[in-house]
């Protein structure tokens, strides 16, 4: 996959698709929005774990916004 090709399929799923925005609406609020960091010791590994699937998410965002930007300069 080119990432010209990702971008166009993650636009498709969550912004044009009223069911994948939601979803990212959701993802967003479970696991972006919120703390990562878990105190003391024994939340090293719940930290590492919380972090991951926050860059996941962010992930999405980034190619999102990075296809919005495109979009606008070639507008």
């Amino acid at each position: 996959m080119t990432p010209n090709d990702r971008i166009d399929l993650y636009k498709r799923v969550f912004i044009h698709n009223p069911d994948g925005a939601r979803i990212l609406e959701d993802l967003s609020s479970l696991f972006y929005d919120c703390e990562v960091f878990v105190p003391g010791q024994d939340g090293v590994t719940q930290t590492a774990f919380n972090a991951g699937r926050r860059k996941v998410v962010g992930y999405i965002i980034a190619i999102l916004a990075s296809q919005q930007t495109m979009e606008s300069i070639n507008d």
